[in-house]
């Protein structure tokens, strides 16, 4: 009976760690995706998500820096033939706002309301920083 129990427990694992990879998930009228540069995402239907841009000028973890700095994610929403374009930032991305973990804005496409939002640019930078690296978006695009 406690290997049937202890096969069950290890099954229920399996599922749950395999879920937990997926690179794409939803809630109800909302999609998150981890996108890169020059990459486009499906996030509806009739909707997409492409990153025209990151810039990634954060203090690297291994450096002490003067200036915090940011990273900023240009992002493109089109739905039929219509696009929206916008940029989100995260760190010190003005003088008068404290360090942003997140960004949030506000398109509309056609008679649609979507917010977009950007929570993580990835890999963090650490010093020296390879030239090329590799850099990904984390951004959830919910229908409002």
């Amino acid at each position: 009976m406690k290997n049937v129990l202890m096969g069950m427990c290890l099954l229920t694992a399996g599922l749950f760690l395999s879920c937990e990879r997926t690179a794409v998930t939803t809630e109800p009228e909302s999609v998150t995706t981890t996108t890169a540069r020059h990459e486009t995402a499906k996030v509806g239907n009739d909707v997409t998500v492409s990153v025209d841009d990151i810039k990634d000028s954060r203090c690297p973890m291994n450096a002490n820096c003067v200036w915090m700095g940011n990273a900023t994610v240009s992002v493109t929403l089109t739905k039929g033939g219509e696009q929206v374009k916008a940029t989100l930032c995260l760190g010190a991305c003005s003088q008068n706002t404290s360090m942003k973990s997140r960004d949030v804005t506000t398109v509309k496409l056609g008679n649609t309301t979507y917010e977009v939002t950007l929570s993580e640019v990835k890999p963090y930078p650490v010093a020296p920083e390879p030239e090329n690296t590799y850099k990904e978006a984390v951004i959830t695009v919910r229908q409002k």
